[in-house]
């Protein structure tokens, strides 16, 4: 998982990489076009060559050794013209030991184009349809003979229940209660948010139901002090979990909980001196790790069930600020950090109750 963050990331990273002359193994001559992907020392391209150039569309194909990945592979699908990129515009694809990682549109800069985006961007719609097309350019629709069927209606919503903030004063019971109350509301939620993508929908209800499940272990775990049940602090651990869910279901933006972001901070800084991209996220990957390594020891227990819980919450709510791909990993990782920031303050917290 932490080489395939990595690898995913460098579509979303900022830097590009462009103006380096290419000769591919079929003779043609490129300029490598400005992508998150340095330079290749061979590639090969699967359109036309006139003059000793490539041109038109083609696959623009190599691996990516020089991000420090040996075993993976990118394909771009893009417009050529003398060799230059023609169109800013293009499909890529990853794979690693012949295994798709990811595939979607991006614009030069390596700036992901959801899908639906792409459709509105008429030099996007050209690079879809030559793809479409088996890499020829895209060939005008006939005219319907009959008119076309209007849309249908949007599906209903359903209505998500009403649950009322715990009172002040409560047990941990109420709180426990509360907690499973919000999270039954979880399934509707998905359902409202992703009313054409069941299946979207469906990854999301699935991966917060296995949060439910591991933060409630870790609420217990984490209170266990001096062979004691600290009851003030499993019902804080709970109830700032149900108001988090709270406001992300009322899609407010503001931060969630109170967390200093210093990790994140400390590990930006720290991978900053990298002297690639793929190395500089994959230190960040290890700062993590190595926070949880540092926390397991503390708290096993605790930790084993925590560290399951932040990732299917990362995971799960990743999709709703996030298409997909790159884009999508990337929120992964930053909800993760959020999270075990969270959990570390919690197990070096002095709780009395």
């Amino acid at each position: 998982m932490k080489r395939f963050v990595a690898l995913l990331l460098l579509f979303v990273a900022g830097t590009a990489y462009g103006n380096s002359q290419i000769r591919t193994l079929e003779g043609c001559a490129l300029l490598h076009p400005d992508l998150p992907w340095k330079a290749p020392a061979q590639a090969s391209w699967s359109g036309a060559c006139v003059n000793g150039d490539a041109a038109g569309f083609g696959w623009y194909r190599f691996d990516l050794a020089a991000e420090g990945f040996r075993d993976s592979k990118l394909e771009i699908f893009l417009n050529l013209d003398g060799g230059v990129l023609a169109n800013e515009f293009y499909f890529a694809r990853i794979t690693t030991r012949n295994e798709v990682q990811y595939e979607g549109y991006a614009e030069a800069g390596g700036y992901q184009i959801p899908l639906a985006d792409c459709s509105v961007h008429d030099q996007c719609n050209l690079v879809k349809a030559a793809l479409e097309n088996d890499g020829k350019p895209p060939v005008p629709p006939a005219r319907p003979k009959n008119p076309p069927t209007p849309p249908a209606a949007p599906p209903k919503q359903e209505a998500p229940p009403v649950v009322k903030p715990a009172p002040r004063g409560e047990s941990l019971q109420d709180s426990r209660d509360f907690f499973i109350r919000i999270n039954q509301q979880i399934p509707i939620f998905a359902r409202n948010h992703f009313p054409e993508d069941p299946d979207v929908a469906q990854e999301v209800i699935q991966s917060m139901e296995i949060f439910k499940q591991e933060w409630m272990k870790y609420a217990a775990f984490i209170c266990q002090r001096g062979g004691r049940q600290l009851s003030s602090c499993e019902k804080y651990q709970l109830d700032m979990m149900s108001y988090l869910l709270m406001r992300i279901m009322a899609q407010e933006t503001e931060e969630y909980f109170p967390v200093t972001g210093g990790f994140s901070n400390y590990s930006e800084n720290k991978c900053a001196s990298t002297d690639s991209m793929a190395d500089h996220l994959n230190c960040i990957q290890r700062e993590c790790e190595k926070r949880m390594r540092e926390l397991k020891g503390m708290h096993p227990k605790a930790m084993a069930a925590a560290s399951e819980a932040i990732a299917a919450y990362a995971h799960g709510l990743s999709y709703l600020s996030a298409s997909g791909g790159s884009a999508r990993m990337s929120e992964s990782l930053y909800l993760y950090e959020r999270m075990l920031q969270f959990v570390y303050e919690m197990a070096y917290f002095n709780w009395k109750s």
